[in-house]
């Protein structure tokens, strides 16, 4: 009786310590939710390392060798291991923050082509982006406010555009308190909406004349992509248009092989889609056509950073540095990905 008892101690001390103590190793790996502080897994194995000395009391008076070997298991190693996750995890949590803030600032470098029709202008100018950035700090600022004719008149001006910061800020408006400022936020969402629908069925009636012309098949694709990463459509809804897009630009890819424009486009389509491999096929064959452009080698490190492939954003990075590109918020991330990666 006395050796049954021992064996369900040691079976019941083991199983609620490594349990708790495989929480440190889910956060070490990244598999909990980043919101979680990491005193939730510290405390985890604080529990799991008293559930271990537990057993390793309950046992330390046994002779048999099995329950000495379970006991320096549960008493030493597991503890030990536990300290040295629970300090692993701070330090891989704040290196995976900071790696995700820096793949953010990706996307705030290419807001400026996401708003054309074609997705590789390559004059952008930073300052106008800039000041645009200000006027939407400043628009987000009256939105927050309580001046109603102000709101309104911002929510107009935003619904003047489609870019996906107006259309961020729109949302937001839906749930102001006041009821007149969420019927303009939500005709202006509508307006937009409207406006990008006739822009698709304009595009659409040309390809009915003319279903192989390369150019509307690459703009149809484009605008499809504008729509869905729009942010006003929900995900089943923009998943549709992705595959919309898709089907548009391989099209596209299919009339003209050797086409920048449309193999970048087609490589992001893909990168939304999770299909990583498609997507750097095709941004491969777009550098290939255009070693100089320095957005396609970005969108290269957007589909590593997605993959996980940190190691191979390092390469892409020193080669956009020697590229001289015209914006110091490139030259800053690609700087730091190169020291870092």
């Amino acid at each position: 009786m006395r050796t049954a008892g021992h064996i369900i101690v040691t079976t019941l001390g083991l199983t609620i310590g490594i349990a708790l103590q495989a929480v440190m190793v889910c956060a070490l790996l990244n598999l909990l939710p980043s919101k979680i502080p990491i005193i939730i897994p510290a405390l985890c194995h604080i529990a799991g390392s008293f559930f271990a000395a537990t057993v390793y009391f309950q046992l330390k008076t046994v002779s048999r060798y099995v329950f000495f070997y379970l006991s320096f298991i549960s008493g030493l190693i597991m503890p030990t291991a536990g300290i040295l996750f629970t300090g692993a995890i701070f330090v891989y949590r704040t290196i995976c923050n900071t790696q995700r803030q820096s793949a953010q600032d990706w996307d705030v470098a290419l807001e400026e082509n996401e708003v054309t029709d074609t997705l590789l202008t390559k004059n952008g100018d930073e300052k106008d982006f800039l000041l645009s950035t200000l006027d939407l700090e400043s628009f987000a600022d009256i939105l927050n406010g309580t001046d109603l004719n102000l709101k309104r008149s911002v929510i107009e001006k935003l619904s003047e555009d489609d870019k996906k910061d107006n259309i961020r800020l729109l949302r937001k408006a839906l749930k102001d308190q006041d009821p007149e400022i969420r019927f303009y936020a939500s005709a202006g969402l509508k307006k937009i909406e409207e406006n990008f629908q006739k822009y698709l069925m304009a595009i659409q009636k040309k390809l009915q004349s003319n279903p192989d012309s390369f150019e509307n098949n690459l703009l149809l694709g484009n605008e499809y992509f504008r729509f869905a990463r729009s942010g006003m459509l929900d995900r089943t809804t923009t998943n549709f248009y992705y595959e919309q897009s898709r089907k548009s630009l391989e099209k596209a890819v299919c009339l003209e092989r050797d086409n920048e424009q449309s193999l970048l486009s087609l490589g992001k389509v893909y990168l939304q889609l999770e299909d990583y491999d498609a997507a750097l096929d095709c941004l491969d064959k777009a550098h290939t056509c255009n070693p100089e452009n320095w957005q396609i080698l970005i969108w290269r490190c957007e589909v590593h950073y997605s993959a996980r492939k940190y190691e191979r954003i390092k390469n892409d990075c020193a080669q956009i540095s020697n590229l001289n590109t015209p914006w110091d918020s490139v030259r800053d991330i690609t700087q730091y990905w190169t020291a870092h990666a």
